[in-house]
């Protein structure tokens, strides 16, 4: 398989943003999906293109395609504060699916591990 540059990986990522910022979703996720096969399972990278598809498929209204994109970016491991924003969009998607006490209970895990309290 070719490899990649991290400058050309981070390109790739720059488009595949640039596309879902211009709501050209298809081709988002045809860019996250390239970047993700250049990246090591695991890495920052992956996540990263992990959680492209999953913004991706959540702003398509495909809470089953953002459950999957979720789960593959937190399957490598445990979740530091950076990687917390998996958590908003694992409840934005179960949300879509109208699972809203399995939402709050993922709202509740990003804000244990971003740091943040909910205000009374």
């Amino acid at each position: 398989m070719v490899e990649l540059t991290a400058a050309e990986r981070r390109a790739i990522s720059v488009l595949a943003f640039m596309m879902f910022r211009m709501r050209r979703n298809q081709s988002a996720e045809h860019y996250y999906r390239a970047l993700a096969k250049f990246c090591s399972p695991g890495s920052r990278e992956y996540r990263q293109a992990m959680a492209g598809l999953a913004a991706v498929a959540i702003d398509t209204g495909s809470a089953d395609k953002a459950q999957a994109a979720i789960r593959e970016a937190m399957s490598a491991g445990a979740l530091s504060s950076q990687d917390s924003a998996l958590l908003l969009m694992k409840a934005q998607s179960l949300w879509l699916q109208g699972r809203t006490e399995e939402a709050d209970a993922a709202l509740q895990e990003y804000r244990f591990l971003s740091g943040t309290r909910k205000e009374h």
